[in-house]
Order: C-alpha cells, then structure tokens, then sequence
C-alpha cells in the first residue's frame, strides 16, 4: 500500500514539473501599455522635450517564463537613458523614434524575447529634445544686502559653492556671480550697530539679473550658507523714472561756460531729454525725501567753448554723456539708465547706436544755421 502511494505521489510530481516545464517553455506574445521616462547622458541635462510618454504599446514575444520576466522589467516604467545601447549621446537637438529606442533598449536587457514598440493608433512616435553639456564650477559667495552698510567684514560659511549650469547658459549669461541673499523682514529686525547671524538662499546673478531657480541643471550646493555681520547703517534704493509707468524720469539740462550762453543756444533732442530707469543709493532718510517729491534729480551735460565751437564745425551737433548731478547729500548713481533714444534701441538693433545725449548747438549771431 505504501509502495502504491508513493509511486503515485512521485508520479504526480513529475507530472507538474512537465506540465511547469512546457508551460514556460511555451511560445507566448503579448502587448502591453506602458509609460516611458527620457533621461539625459551622465554628465548632461536636458533643456526642452518630454521626460514623461504614456500609452506607448510594447509587443513581448518568446516563451512563457522570458515574457513575464520582462514584463516585470518594465514596470513601472521603461527608463531610457540617452547614451547607452547606441542611442544619441551628443549635446544639441535630439530627434528620438520612441519604438526603436525602446526596442533597442529591451532588446539588449532581455535577449530571449523580441520587442515591437508603437503607440496606440500603431504609428511610430518621434519626439524632438534638447540636450547640453552641464559645466561644473566654483564660485565664490557675495552678500548681498540691500539697504543696510555693514561694518567690517562679514562672515559667510562656507566661503564658496559648487555649481553646475548648461553651458549653453553659461555662454549666454556670462560672467555669473554667486550671492547670498536676506530678506528684507530680516534686516529689518536688526538696528543699528546690531549683529545678525542668518541662513541665506544662494542665489546665481548675471549682469542682466538673477537666474530663475527653477533653470533646467541650473544647481547651487549647497544651497544654504551661513552669514553673519554687523549693521553700520541703513541704506535704501530707489529707481528714479520706471519706463512703462508713465513717470517723465530725470531732466537732462546743459551746463556752459558763463561766458557762453549769449553766445549759443543749445537744444537737446526730444528723445534724450529724460533718463528713464535711474536707480539711486543712499541714506535711508534721503532717499524717503527723493521719494515723497522733497528733492528734485537733475543730470547735466558739461559742454566747453571747444565743444560748442566744434559742435558746429561738424554740422551743428554733438552727442556727450551726462557728467554731472544734482543729488541729496550721501545719495549716489548706482545706474544711471537709459533715455528714451536708447531704450529704443534695445528694441531697434538697426538703428545707429547714440552713447549719449544729442545736443544742437548754433550760434546766436548766424541766424541762417540749423539745429
């Protein structure tokens, strides 16, 4: 009886193990929806295209066992990383078919099956990326404290910070700087001759402004450093003239020589009488009067006899840069803008560049000249 049960049992067994064996042996092809994510070559970033697919539809063919496995591999996404299994590596535009890609990918990682990758509607799908080179450098940490003049150095922990930006960027943008930045409610609570110990954002600068943080590879670390420092006084800004709000800016006037006004009469042109964008410095007080209409901005063009006699010489004109101001006491010119000539310029490249206030100039006794 025994000798019947175990003949049975091992029958039985062996039996499973066929049936095990044939069944993962056995050809199978299924299609399944999947999601793709696009990575970029060590190294590099990618600046515009899609990191994310849904709905790409991936055909496993092989046996039982090998399909299963590797659809276990691509859950729950298809990584593909650009660079590896012949795929493009090179910084620049990137045109990528999506099924081929997969394709190669899965046909390298999983050898015992064959893969048809397509979207839903069965077409092959492309999709355009742009790729760069991320550069990696140090830099120093400035401070940067509007508002407030410190006394002495300041302490700033650690003294510099690793950056990675595009190099496409970097091309464009530099030469970029790395500052330390608090927030005016902080600087706020310190008083004069007070000490302020704070945990400041880094932050990259170029000359046209500050880089968006969220910046494709643009990353600072670390992020944090610590500053300290003691306030010697407060200081305040204020731009003078904003284009676009309407403001008429700072008035251009001439300055001559005493002996020269009867002599000539000068005119400026229209579009460089204004400064526009002037951005001012100071103490907090005089800048509050700048501010409440207390003290009137004037910028001046300094012309010699020898600039009047040469101005009409060479066809009744001259074009000279503001020297001089008329500013409250401890106030200073941080920018000193742009007039409404040049500002059109930014916009008009064509047009012949003006590096500073036209001035015509004619004599007084020559009624017949022309500004």
């Amino acid at each position: 009886m025994r000798t019947s049960t175990g003949t049975y049992i091992m029958v039985t067994i062996v039996s499973l193990m066929i049936w095990l064996w044939a069944a993962a042996v056995a050809a199978d092809s299924r299609t399944i929806s999947v999601q793709v994510s696009i990575e970029p070559p060590p190294g590099m970033v990618l600046l515009s295209g899609p990191t994310l697919i849904a709905d790409q539809q991936v055909t496993v063919s092989g046996t039982v066992a090998e399909v299963d496995r590797a659809i276990d591999d691509m859950r729950p996404e298809i990584r593909i990383q650009l660079g590896r299994y012949d795929l493009p590596k090179d910084a620049g535009e990137i045109v990528l078919p999506i099924g081929p890609a997969i394709e190669a990918m899965l046909g390298r990682t999983n050898h015992n099956v064959s893969v048809s990758a397509k979207e839903k509607d069965g077409r092959t799908s492309e999709v355009v990326l742009r790729v760069d080179k991320l550069v990696a450098k140090n830099y120093l940490i400035e401070l940067d404290v509007p508002g407030v003049e410190i006394d002495g150095q300041p302490t700033i922990s650690p003294r510099e910070a690793k950056v990675l930006v595009p190099e496409s960027l970097l091309a464009l943008r530099a030469p970029l700087r790395l500052r330390a930045e608090i927030g005016p409610s902080e600087l706020e609570q310190v008083d004069r001759g007070g000490r302020l110990v704070t945990e400041a954002r880094l932050r990259l600068y170029s000359s046209s402004g500050p880089l968006d943080p969220g910046e494709p590879g643009v990353s600072i670390q670390p992020a944090l450093a610590m500053v300290s420092f003691r306030v010697a006084s407060r200081t305040a800004t204020i731009t003078v003239g904003e284009a676009g709000t309407g403001a008429l800016g700072v008035p251009v006037q001439i300055a001559l020589p005493p002996a020269d006004t009867a002599r000539y009469e000068v005119t400026i042109d229209p579009k460089d009488s204004f400064l526009r964008n002037v951005r001012l410095s100071g103490a907090a007080d005089a800048i509050t009067a700048l501010r409440e209409g207390r003290f009137k901005v004037l910028a001046f063009v300094q012309l010699s006899s020898d600039d009047l006699d040469r101005a009409v010489l060479e066809g009744g004109e001259t074009i000279k840069p503001v020297s001089m101001w008329s500013l409250p006491n401890g106030v200073s010119v941080v920018d000193p803008g742009q007039t409404d000539y040049q500002i059109e310029q930014d916009r008009l490249p064509d047009r012949k560049p003006r590096g500073g206030i036209r001035v015509m100039v004619k004599r007084r006794s020559d009624p017949a000249a022309t500004p």
